[in-house]
């Protein structure tokens, strides 16, 4: 009984972790203006954050810093 005490916590543990990480990237490609329908797979999103000239530098910002660090 004490050996999977441990395991199903850690498991629970991950779960809370990366469940909303996975639901984040899944609803990333939705072509639905709200995150509440599904409609469809679409990079409409990706086109609109890359064609935004601050958010790209704020991107390259992001980057130089975190390979600086």
């Amino acid at each position: 009984m004490n050996r999977w005490l441990p395991r199903t916590y850690l498991t629970l543990v991950y779960l809370l972790l990366y469940v909303p990480i996975v639901v984040l990237v899944v609803f990333s490609f939705n072509d639905s203006r709200t995150g509440y329908e599904w409609g469809g797979l679409s990079l409409r999103w990706y086109e609109a954050l890359l064609n935004n000239r601050a958010m790209v530098q704020a991107m390259w910002n992001s980057l130089w810093l975190a390979l600086s660090a």
